[in-house]
């Protein structure tokens, strides 16, 4: 069922290059869902978004890579799991986002995660494409786990663009 309301949101995605905040939240939680139902106690989620952050405007499938890594370079890796937060905040005139999760820090696991592999370089690619220089993606040791951090302009959505009136249907007497 969880598999299948997570392809339904894909498919009904509208094809706009970019989408609130929180239906990339969103569309990330239906993923982490089905992820809990496959590692059950072993994976915790949090979600932190201000309502400012909420309404901001971000690529779509921007995070998407982001929480997979988490899971797979992090949570996967851990016998007990662990927890992926995903955070949103304005400051001043940027949008941070970030994904962060418990288990090891960069470059201690199978392989160096540093520079990070494809999902990583696409990411850091549609950032550029989009806002050049204003946006960056890093990744950072945290106490807990490894933080990636986004920073891209903040810009609200833009506003719903009302429906066409409908033609007036006038009886001719």
């Amino acid at each position: 069922t969880r598999l299948g309301d997570f392809f339904r949101l894909t498919l009904a995605h509208d094809h706009r290059a970019t989408v609130p905040l929180r239906e990339e939240v969103a569309f990330c939680r239906a993923y982490l869902r089905i992820e809990q139902d496959r590692l059950e106690e072993r994976l915790r989620v949090e979600v932190e978004m201000t309502p400012e952050a909420a309404d901001a405007s971000v690529p779509y499938l921007l995070l998407q890579p982001l929480v997979e890594n988490a899971l797979r370079h992090g949570i996967g890796t851990q016998i007990d799991g662990g927890t992926v937060s995903i955070r949103g905040r304005r400051e001043r005139d940027v949008l941070v986002v970030e994904v962060e999760n418990t288990g090891p820090r960069l470059g201690r696991t199978k392989g160096d995660r540093t520079s990070g592999g494809i999902g990583l370089a696409n990411t850091r690619e549609r950032l550029y494409r989009a806002h050049g220089d204003r946006a960056s993606l890093t990744l950072s040791d945290t106490e807990a786990g490894v933080c990636a951090r986004l920073v891209l302009p903040f810009e609200p959505v833009a506003p719903a663009e009302p429906p066409a009136a409908a033609p007036s249907v006038l009886a001719h007497a």
